[in-house]
């Protein structure tokens, strides 16, 4: 590559790289305000699969695919049955199924 050239895409390179450390911030630092926010509102609705800090991490680094998933998890339309599946202390565990009943 010329000197231009090289200089060019050097610069493209590094704005790209910028950018994309900037949006992840943001994004991280609003998964995490949410996160809290659920967290401190109820103490019956938690933050699913993982504490705020790692939702806030898994964003930084991933970007939007795990603030998407984020939302999704807890503000999307079905959380509430995800909620009820997984939080359900009543549940023997995942996959259980209740005996049939035998009636005589």
């Amino acid at each position: 590559m010329s000197g231009f050239t090289g200089f060019v895409v050097g610069a493209w390179a590094f704005l790209t790289a910028a950018l994309a450390i900037v949006v992840g911030w943001f994004l991280a630092v609003g998964v995490y305000r949410d996160a809290m926010k659920l967290e401190a509102e109820a103490t019956s609705r938690k933050t699913i699969l993982a504490p705020p800090w790692v939702w806030a991490a898994a964003t930084f680094v991933g970007g939007i695919l795990p603030a998407v998933t984020y939302w999704v998890l807890h503000h999307g339309a079905f959380k509430g049955e995800f909620v009820a599946t997984i939080g359900d202390a009543s549940s023997k565990g995942p996959g259980t199924v209740a005996p049939p009943s035998v009636t005589t």
